[in-house]
């Protein structure tokens, strides 16, 4: 199968050269980056959800209506939906959009953020929650006749949907999670499992550990990498811009910290006394050690900031052709998919149309010919 390539959308302009956004909520905005994502090339993009961001299910119908091929991974916590209803939902997304939809079920690691929604459980407690929910999600949209559940979080009797999905017998379900019980219930219910790009080393254990799961309930389960990027036409030119980034990001957390008592999150995000901790690195000799030789792994995976308690997710730093090879080594490890995007989630993301995707797309297909020459017992060169 070919690598699918995931962008994420936001609902207002993004980039780091802005302390806040002019709108927080901006149509226009969805509508470009809709289709700059289609234009360049990616397969589908990430719409987020939490407990202060606008809801994600009107947004992604939305976008179905300014794109025609574009697919939407579409962040659902459950918990707040019934699962009956939410197997409605994303059916009737999918057929608005003609099978581009995708669920990502999102369990939530901080306790403090959900209950801004009232939720209360624990965050075990959640996971359990989230493994009924897609179990009953698969029985609504495969139901032929009424169905009947009685479970630890969710009863109802007799429910028999008119719509199940677009011409096809279940909607993708991603799922994230490194605990162990995650990792258990994506094995079991999930298609492909979001892990975030650490080392190699780590990163192919995550792999391993997700696929046994998978194995252990006679399934088997695809992996999504997730990382930023920084390009430049020269290596050089890729950490300038990374120490340009870096030093942006920081100083307008401190501005935004004046302007509304929080640097970079909302509820349950960073503190002000962590922020001072953070900012403290705004000196030119502390970025360039967060730039130097021991913030990366690799050779090109930048994990400087967050050693530093900064919360930028790992980047790939380099050349176009840098930043491919390096995702191929990932993708030789079993990451059939990935989910990146860079700083400016407009330009970059037009930017990965030019100089990234079609590097991924190509290089993708000839590492799988050559596993079928190799198969086959063919010459490697041919």
């Amino acid at each position: 199968m070919p690598i699918e390539i995931t962008g994420i959308m936001s609902h207002h302009v993004s980039n780091e050269d802005m302390v806040l956004p002019p709108k927080v909520f901006d149509k226009a905005v969805l509508r470009s980056h809709a289709q700059a994502h289609e234009q360049a090339g990616f397969d589908r993009v990430l719409i987020a959800q939490s407990s202060y961001w606008p809801d994600s299910m009107p947004v992604a119908a939305y976008m179905a209506g300014v794109t025609e091929r574009l697919g939407f991974m579409v962040a659902h916590r459950p918990g707040f939906v019934s699962p009956t209803m939410a197997a409605r939902q994303f059916a009737t997304l999918d057929h608005l959009s003609e099978g581009r939809a995708a669920i990502h079920i999102i369990t939530a690691a901080n306790d403090r953020e959900t209950q801004c929604d009232g939720d209360f459980l624990t965050k075990e407690e959640r996971y359990h929650r989230s493994r009924e929910f897609v179990e009953v999600l698969r029985r609504m949209w495969a139901a032929k006749e009424p169905v009947t559940h009685e479970g630890r979080f969710y009863r109802f009797n007799e429910s028999l949907p008119e719509i199940g999905p677009y011409e096809r017998s279940a909607i993708p379900v991603y799922w994230a999670g490194g605990s162990p019980v995650s990792i258990q219930y994506a094995g079991e219910c999930a298609d492909i499992y979001a892990v975030g790009m650490e080392s190699l080393a780590d990163t192919g254990a995550a792999i391993e550990r997700i696929r046994a799961s998978a194995a252990e309930a006679g399934r088997t389960i695809a992996a999504q990498g997730t990382v930023r990027y920084i390009l430049g036409r020269t290596e050089g030119e890729a950490w300038d811009n990374a120490r340009e980034i870096l030093r942006k990001f920081v100083a307008n957390g401190e501005e935004r910290l004046k302007l509304t008592g929080n640097s970079w999150f909302q509820p349950g995000g960073r503190t002000e006394k962590d922020f001072s901790n953070a900012a403290g690195i705004s000196n030119e000799d502390r970025f360039g050690a967060l730039t130097g030789s021991d913030s990366v792994l690799d050779e090109r995976l930048w994990i400087g900031p967050q050693r530093q308690g900064i919360p930028m997710a790992p980047s790939l730093v380099g050349t176009p052709e840098q930043v491919t090879e390096a995702i191929m080594r990932y993708y030789d490890l079993g990451m059939t998919g990935v989910l990146f995007r860079g700083f400016d989630l407009y330009e970059d993301a037009l930017r990965a149309g030019d100089e990234l995707i079609p590097r991924l797309k190509v290089a993708a297909l000839d590492r799988d010919a050559a596993a079928v020459r190799q198969i086959a017992g063919e010459p490697q060169h041919a």
